[in-house]
């Protein structure tokens, strides 16, 4: 029998994993984006997975983010969300600029509420461009990540271009308290001008993680948590949670590690009623969740 974890604190009802991948290659072959990205022989992480670490943990709620195992090509997520259901599930996916206002308003109905970001070419940035209007009149918002100084340079110069509402992963990237970018990105949360997850903190500063196996995860969640404590002072009511799970481009253990990161959960978020805020609260308006129906 699945027993929930022991945890020193108690998990809000209604709490909400923003961030977290699927990867069910036995049903969905993998169709990666970029072309080149090899998935062959990595191991599946299905909804059913999920399912089992999300009831330890205690977590009500969760986000399914495209991965890049399957890129443009939807049906593995759609299919994990229609298992999961549209009260407690939402999906991020990644979407082109010729998408149709049908097929938009259809995967509205299926439960997506935004699309990827990712600065790889200036094409992207011009799909990024297209999108965000039509994503402003839908209440979608884009989920950027970035994995260098250029990249995140990338993203501020054309924020201001961008009307729909705007999600930053994993804290930004930013490396440390004294990261030039952090004081940058403070002040685009407290004018309310993007959302950011405290999410994959885990990672060590070079977004890909030490494939070799090499990383101290305790001094990068120490790390990740310090910058964090920053954005959470200035402004908690800006900041979701994600696990990241399954957690594909490091070393941890998508079967034992969620535990890790719950746990730590008081510690990187020490305020109870702050908890609460970015673990029930925001996501609710994020992703459209409607707390009367939990």
């Amino acid at each position: 029998m699945t027993e929930k974890y022991s945890l020193d604190f108690k998990m809000p009802y209604g709490a909400c994993d923003c961030h977290h991948h699927i990867y069910n290659p036995k049903e969905f072959d993998a169709t990666p984006y970029p072309a080149g990205m090899n998935w062959d022989g990595k191991p599946e992480h299905t909804m059913e997975d999920y399912r089992k670490l999300q009831f330890q943990s205690g977590f009500t709620r969760n986000v399914i983010i495209a991965t890049s195992a399957y890129g443009y090509n939807r049906a593995s997520d759609l299919d994990a969300m229609t298992k999961f259901g549209s009260n407690t599930t939402r999906i991020v996916g990644l979407l082109k600029k010729d998408i149709t206002d049908e097929e938009l308003l259809e995967l509205h109905k299926k439960g997506m509420r935004g699309s990827r970001g990712y600065f790889m070419t200036e094409e992207t940035i011009e799909d990024y461009l297209s999108l965000a209007p039509r994503f402003a009149k839908m209440g979608w918002h884009l989920d950027f990540m970035f994995s260098n100084a250029e990249e995140t340079d990338l993203f501020l110069k054309h924020l201001s271009l961008l009307p729909c509402e705007i999600v930053v992963s994993h804290q930004a990237c930013l490396h440390d308290v004294n990261d030039p970018y952090l004081p940058v990105f403070i002040k685009l949360l407290q004018e309310k001008r993007i959302w950011m997850k405290l999410s994959a903190i885990f990672r060590p500063i070079d977004i890909m993680g030490d494939m070799a196996g090499n990383t101290v995860y305790a001094n990068e969640i120490a790390r990740n948590i310090a910058v964090g404590e920053k954005l959470i002072e200035a402004a908690p009511d800006r900041l979701l949670w994600g696990s990241d799970w399954p957690f594909n481009w490091s070393n941890f253990s998508a079967e034992t590690d969620m535990e890790t990161l719950v746990k730590v959960l008081p510690e990187q978020i020490k305020d109870e009623s702050i908890r609460h805020q970015i673990l029930v609260e925001n996501p609710a308006i994020v992703y459209g969740f409607d707390n009367e129906k939990l």
